[in-house]
Formats: C-alpha cells, sequence, structure tokens
C-alpha cells in the first residue's frame, strides 16, 4: 500500500562524484606499469645470473688449473639458484662473484611472489566463509566484467564465477581484490562456495542460455536452505522468443520460496534504453497533420527488430487508435523474412507502421548510392532519423559514415549501436567532423547496475509506487503528511519490499479472477479493462495480502494516526471496514496494472468471460 518512484538525476562529467577516481588515478597507473613489469624484470635478472655465473666458473675453473666440460659448468651455474655451488674460496672473478647473489635473489623474490599469490587467494576463499548480502556474477565475458566493476566502484561487495581459467578478466579482478573462483556456475559445491544462498542477488550471465538457466535452478535449491532474507536471481537470455516465455512465469513463480526469479535479454533492454535515450518522433507527431517520420533500420538482428518493435509501439501509444501509420525501412539482407516474422510476433505492426523491405548488404552498392533515403512520388518522406544496428562495430561505424556522407545536404541524426562507451563508441561520438553521429554504447548502458537490476518486479514495485504517490498527491497528501510519498531511491527497504511483495503476488490476484497473463504480443492489451467487481475482488485480495504483512512484521491495529516507532495502523482492518479514500487507493492500483505489466512486455488476457453481474459495471 504504499509506493512512489522517481529517479534521481544522473550525475553529470565534473560532478562530485568523479573526484575520488580522479585522485586514485596516478597510484593505480602505477600500480599497473608495476604489474606489467615485475615478471619481465625477474626473467632478465634470471638471464643475467645464468649469463655472469657461466662465464665466471669459467674463468674460476680455468685459475685452477682444470678442464671442465660445458654440462660441468652449466650444471654449478644452475645451482646458484639453489646456492648449493656459490661456496668458493680464493679468489673470484666479479662475474661470479656478481652471479652468486643475483641468482639467489632472484629465487626468493618468485617464491615471495608466488607464496603471497597463494595466501592473498588463501585468505580471499577463507573470508567467504564470513561474507554474505554480496553480488555472486556468474560468467566473466563482457556483461560480467562491467558489472562487477561497476559495483567495485561503488564499494559492494563482489564474488565471480568463472569457467575459464585463461580469461583475462580473471587477474585484473583480483588486483582489485575481486574474489574469483574458477569452475563451473552451475555446480552446487561451487556456488555453495561462493555463498549464492546467502547473496543479495545472483547475476547469470554465462554465453549459454541452458548454463544460466541452471544456475538459477540451483540458487533456488541454495535459497530454500538459506533462512536470510529474498534472493534475486537475475538470468540472461539471449534468444528473445524464449525470454519473453521465461518472464511470463517469473511472476507465476513469485511467493513460493525466498528467491525472485528475473529474466532479461540485452536487445530487448538495450532497444528500450536506445529509443529513449534518441527518441525517432516527438509525441504530437502521431497525431499532427503532414508526412510522418521515416525511421531507418540498418541490422535486423536481436537488437535491430526490437528498436523497430520499440519505434512502431511508441508510435501506436501515442496515436490511441490514429490511422497514420509510421514509415520504417528496414536494411537487411534479410529484410524480408525478418520483417515477416516481427508481423507475426507483434500483431499491430502492421496497423502501427508501413515497414518498407530493403534487402541489401551494407558494403554493396545500392546501399552507397543510398536511394531508400528520399522520398518518393507516393508520399513516402525522406529518413529522418536512422539507426545503425549491425553486430560488427567496425561495419556498423562504416555504415554510419556511408549514410552522414549521403545526407550532408539535411541534418540527419544517426546512432550507431556499439557495446561499450570506448573505442569506436567514443570515436563515433566526439567525432567533430560527423554533426548527428552518436554512439550507444548498449552493454554500457543496459550493464549498469541500477538498470539491470531493476527486473520485471521491481518494475512494477516502481511503477505501483509512483501511481500510489500521484493518487496521495491528488488528495493533498505532502511528504509531511505521509512519510511514504518519497521517490523510490529515498523509500526505506521495509516499504521497497512491501511493494516487491504486492508485484509478486499480480498472478495471484488475477487468476482470482479469471484472468492470466502472458507474454505482450497485442500492444492494445494494456488498454484491458476490468470489471468493477473483478477491481474490488482483487483490491480486497491485495489489502488482506498487505495486512498479513503487516502483522508478520509486527504492526497492530490502533486508531488515529500510523505511529512507526509504536508500529501501529489504523488500517489494519477487514476490507469492510476500510474508508472509501483508503479503498479508493487500492482500486487506483489494481485499474493500472495492465499498464504497469505492457511495460516489462507482459500482457492480462481472460481465462472466461465475466459473470453477467459484474460484467454490467465496467469502467
Amino acid at each position: 500500500m504504499t509506493s512512489a518512484a522517481t529517479s534521481g538525476a544522473a550525475r553529470g562529467p565534473g560532478a562530485e562524484g568523479e573526484i575520488a577516481p580522479r585522485r586514485a588515478a596516478r597510484p593505480r597507473r602505477l600500480r599497473d606499469v608495476v604489474r606489467r613489469t615485475q615478471w619481465p624484470a625477474v626473467v632478465a635478472a634470471a638471464a643475467v645470473a645464468l649469463v655472469l655465473g657461466y662465464a665466471g666458473f669459467v674463468r674460476y675453473i680455468e685459475a685452477a688449473g682444470e678442464s671442465p666440460t660445458f654440462w660441468d659448468i652449466l650444471y654449478r651455474d644452475l645451482q646458484l639458484f639453489t646456492m648449493e655451488s656459490g661456496s668458493v674460496s680464493g679468489w673470484v672473478p666479479w662475474e661470479l662473484q656478481v652471479a652468486r647473489f643475483l641468482a639467489p635473489a632472484v629465487t626468493m623474490v618468485t617464491a615471495v611472489a608466488a607464496i603471497a599469490a597463494l595466501l592473498s587467494e588463501r585468505l580471499s576463499l577463507a573470508r567467504l566463509r564470513f561474507v554474505s548480502d554480496h553480488t555472486v556474477i556468474c560468467g566473466l565475458g563482457r556483461k560480467g566484467l562491467r558489472v562487477a566493476e561497476a559495483l567495485a566502484d561503488r564499494s559492494e561487495r563482489v564474488v565471480v564465477i568463472e569457467n575459464d581459467e585463461l580469461n583475462d578478466h580473471v587477474e585484473r579482478l583480483r588486483e582489485r581484490g575481486i574474489t574469483v573462483l574458477l569452475g563451473d556456475a552451475a555446480d552446487p559445491q561451487l556456488l555453495r562456495r561462493a555463498r549464492a544462498g546467502r547473496a543479495k542477488r545472483v547475476l547469470a550471465v554465462c554465453g549459454d542460455d541452458a548454463v544460466n538457466a541452471e544456475v538459477a535452478l540451483r540458487c533456488r535449491e541454495l535459497s530454500r536452505e538459506s533462512s536470510g532474507s529474498a534472493l534475486d536471481c537475475h538470468v540472461h537470455i539471449v534468444d528473445g522468443d524464449l525470454c519473453r516465455l521465461l518472464k511470463e512465469q517469473e511472476l507465476r513463480g513469485s511467493g513460493e520460496d525466498l528467491m525472485r526469479l528475473e529474466f532479461f535479454n540485452v536487445f530487448e533492454s538495450g532497444a528500450r534504453i536506445l529509443v529513449r535515450q534518441y527518441p525517432p518522433f516527438a509525441r504530437e507527431d502521431a497525431t499532427a497533420v503532414g508526412p510522418t517520420p521515416h525511421v531507418l533500420v540498418v541490422g535486423c538482428g536481436n537488437m535491430g527488430s526490437n528498436v523497430v518493435a520499440r519505434c512502431a509501439r511508441d508510435w501506436w501509444r501515442a496515436g490511441a487508435g490514429s490511422e497514420r501509420r509510421l514509415t520504417v525501412t528496414v536494411v537487411d539482407r534479410e529484410a524480408r523474412a525478418r520483417c515477416a516474422a516481427m508481423e507475426t510476433r507483434w500483431p499491430r505492426l502492421v496497423e502501427s507502421c508501413e515497414l518498407v523491405r530493403a534487402p541489401m548488404d551494407v558494403t554493396s552498392a545500392a546501399f552507397e548510392r543510398g536511394e531508400f533515403l528520399e522520398g518518393n512520388a507516393e508520399g513516402r518522406p525522406p529518413v529522418s532519423i536512422a539507426y545503425v544496428c549491425l553486430d560488427d562495430e567496425s561495419r556498423a561505424l562504416s555504415a554510419a559514415l556511408v549514410l552522414h556522407r549521403r545526407t550532408r545536404h539535411r541534418p540527419l541524426p544517426v546512432v550507431v549501436r556499439m557495446a561499450f562507451d570506448t573505442g569506436l563508441a567514443s570515436l563515433a561520438a566526439g567525432a567533430g567532423g560527423f554533426p548527428g553521429l552518436s554512439g550507444f554504447a548498449v552493454i554500457s548502458w543496459v550493464c549498469e547496475p541500477d538498470r539491470l537490476f531493476a527486473g520485471t518486479h521491481e518494475t512494477i514495485a516502481r511503477a505501483m509506487h509512483r501511481s500510489y504517490s500521484a493518487e496521495q498527491l491528488s488528495l493533498g497528501e505532502t511528504e509531511s503528511t505521509n512519510p511514504a510519498m518519497v521517490s523510490w531511491e529515498r523509500l526505506s527497504e521495509e516499504y521497497r519490499e512491501s511493494n516487491r511483495r504486492q508485484a509478486d503476488q499480480a498472478v495471484v490476484r488475477l487468476g482470482a479472477v479469471g484472468c492470466d497473463i502472458a507474454p505482450l504480443s497485442d500492444w492494445e492489451a494494456e488498454r484491458f479493462t476490468f470489471t468493477e467487481r473483478e477491481i474490488d475482488d482483487m483490491a480486497r485480495i491485495e489489502h488482506e495480502r498487505w495486512r498479513e504483512e503487516r502483522r508478520a512484521a509486527k504492526w497492530t491495529y490502533a486508531p488515529g494516526p500510523k505511529d512507526g516507532a509504536r508500529k501501529t495502523n489504523p488500517l489494519l482492518v477487514s476490507w469492510d471496514d476500510l474508508p472509501k479514500k483508503v479503498k479508493e487507493e487500492n482500486r487506483v492500483i489494481v485499474r493500472e496494472l495492465p499498464h504497469y505489466l505492457a511495460d516489462v512486455g507482459l500482457q492480462v488476457v481472460r481465462l472466461a468471460a465475466p459473470d453477467a453481474a459484474s460484467a454490467d459495471t465496467t469502467r
């Protein structure tokens, strides 16, 4: 019954939060130099010791009147490293003098480094016995590395599991004090060593969907063994269709145990953020008079198809039944097949936009000519914004430059999908000679922890909180009269978790009125309308759930204002005894449920027609 979330503003360049990393840059660079040069220096010293030792032994033995063989001298030379042949009497050549001190020094430095590394790893593993409320990351690819370093920058505890011991990122993270365990992330014993059952969250970003799903199953078992707080398990699924189906199951399994399962797809999330950052049109364009915007999408793979769908859906929502269709041109070698697949997956796509197929390669002469960029006699307007979504970053930037060159006579925003905000993405964003060209770093954006960990349950919970706060504001409430009317970031963890549990029970409430959830395919579904009886029934169920939750937290009923110190609340009464104003607050959240679900790719479906008594009182 508490909800309200508005995101805090992100810090820009030069913000106070960047001062500490800049001050620490010089020591970090010095450590990097030492790390890169220490072992080459040890090897060089060993080679010098061998050469000088050999030359010194030759001169020493010849001075004694003996004639040793090459192998005899080499054997004595090697024994210098174990301090077994350096004790000689009489005259000692300077080469041997240097070598018999340098060789043992090399041995000692190597032994100390090996012991230090061993002790450091042993100490790190020993600390795991007591760690809790941390993040376990399974898979140290680009996504895992990005999240691990971002959490470490915020001084959060992180444990990483990686199967490839030759992964270059392993040593990089260990140097930052992050524990890295080598082995199969789906191994229950390894997950126990990582204390996954006591973690705050687990992130499964291995390169295989099956392995990520196996990690989730093992974590569910561990969460059942644990008596700690709820575990959030975020699982990356590369297959977009599979991810949508699994999301449907997320809410079904809620409340069964102490694990909250979240599935995500980096391309779907990335497309949503990309279109929000670089919108293809203003909202009023959907109902304005004149040419419609013309969106160009180059590359219609996982990312590109989601960009097309996001643009079309935003146009559909803004038009609210308008017959004006958005023009979208798709450039791809398999444009016809991929557009047909999108039209099957999203039936409203055809009603929302005109899909123009342009089957060609970005290296072809047809793409170089760029005839698809201009309007035609049929009234199709010129392209107004272009999204380049090719997997190969060099080809993507090359294609973007072709588009830029072909539209020099008019400004055309061109957004290039990259992986990170470094390398080619930085070049695209900072290319002063290419105005209008921007780089969008999909992994850098999607794998920013605050975005990544705001999964299905969290997104619905935040939306419910926003709805609650807006309703309270319309009733004249303020933060001083209602402490729950604060942004999500300022809301106490107790109230955040209450909102999450409210989101978790969405399927239970829907099932009680003969409804269910399914992957979002019909964009009209977010306008789904419940009957008044269904709204009352679901609001009653939610109030009773909330009342039981408060009682479990040792809250009791008392008349008068709510008292957080004494844990008393006047609303801990049955639904029939609630004030009308509070009943309506609960009804508002129920009415908005289809909209909340649509924002996370789900929709409400009715399993049976409402009964006659309730069907005649629709909203």
